[in-house]
C-alpha cells in the first residue's frame, strides 16, 4: 500500500468511526475508490465477525490443560524444583495466540469449500478480498482476480449440481472478475505479462469449460443468456492471446 493510500485509508477509517457515512467518505477520494471500498469492507467484516467469548473459552481450556500436564510431570520426579519458570502472563499469551491461530486457520480451511447460502461463505469472500488488496503489483492483482473467477466457476458447478438451476449471479461475477483481470494485466510490464499470460489463459479456458459443461443441462429459457456469457468470456480470453 502506498504511503498516500495508507494515510487516506487511516483518515477514512477515523471519519467512519466518528459516525460519517462510508459512501460519502469514499466519494471524497475517487482516485482510490476501488481500493478504499475493498479495504473498508474488510475492516467492517472483521469487526462484525470477532467473537471474544469463543477465544476466551478456548484460551481457558488450553491453559488449564497446560497447567495440569505441568503438574503431572512435576509429580513424577521427587524433589523436582524448576530452575526457571515462565511468567504466567507469557504462558497465557502463548496459549491465546496458539488457539487463535488454530481457530482462524480452521475457519479459513472450512470456508474454502462453501457456496453461496452457506454459513461461512461471507468469510470466504472476505479472505479473497484481503488477498486482492495485498497484491501490490498489477500482475499479482490480476492473478488474484483470476483465482476469484476460478472459485466462482467452481461454485457455479456445485450450485447447479445441488439445485439444478443456473445461478446467473455467479456467471456475472465470473465475467466481472475476468474484466478486472484484463484491466490489471494490461497495466503490467511486458516481462511480467509474459510470465503470467500462460497461467491466466489456462484459468480462463477452465472457467469457459465449466460453463460449457452445464450448458446442455440448462433450462431452455436460460440457455441464450448463458451462450451470451460464454461469448463474452471467450472474448476476454482472446484479448489475452
Amino acid at each position: 500500500m502506498s504511503r498516500s493510500l495508507q494515510q487516506i485509508f487511516d483518515l477514512c477509517l477515523e471519519k467512519i468511526r466518528e459516525g460519517n457515512d462510508r459512501e460519502k467518505v469514499i466519494s471524497q477520494y475517487p482516485e482510490y475508490e476501488r481500493e478504499l471500498r475493498e479495504l473498508l469492507s474488510i475492516v467492517a467484516g472483521i469487526e462484525k465477525s470477532v467473537k471474544p467469548d469463543i477465544f476466551e473459552l478456548a484460551r481457558q481450556r488450553c491453559f488449564a490443560r497446560m497447567e495440569a500436564e505441568f503438574d503431572r510431570r512435576q509429580s513424577l520426579i521427587p524433589g523436582f524444583r524448576p530452575i526457571f519458570r515462565f511468567p504466567q502472563i507469557l504462558l497465557r499469551t502463548a496459549a491465546v495466540t496458539a488457539v487463535a491461530v488454530v481457530f482462524i486457520f480452521s475457519l479459513v480451511k472450512f470456508s474454502a469449500g462453501t457456496i453461496p447460502g452457506d454459513r461461512f461463505y461471507p468469510l470466504k469472500i472476505l479472505i479473497e478480498r484481503m488477498r486482492c488488496c495485498t497484491a501490490f503489483t498489477p500482475e499479482k492483482k490480476a492473478w488474484a482476480y483470476c483465482c476469484c473467477a476460478e472459485c466462482r466457476a467452481a461454485e457455479l458447478e456445485k450450485v447447479f449440481a445441488r439445485t439444478g438451476h443456473l445461478d446467473f449471479v455467479l456467471v456475472q461475477r465470473i465475467l466481472q472478475k475476468q474484466s478486472f483481470v484484463l484491466d490489471e494485466f494490461n497495466r503490467a510490464e511486458k516481462t511480467d505479462q509474459d510470465y503470467f499470460r500462460e497461467r491466466i489463459v489456462a484459468s480462463f479456458m477452465s472457467q469457459i469449460k465449466t460453463m460449457e459443461g452445464v450448458l446442455p443441462q440448462v433450462a431452455e429459457k436460460d440457455k441464450q443468456a448463458l451462450v451470451d456469457s460464454l461469448f463474452l468470456s471467450r472474448k476476454h480470453l482472446s484479448a489475452l492471446k
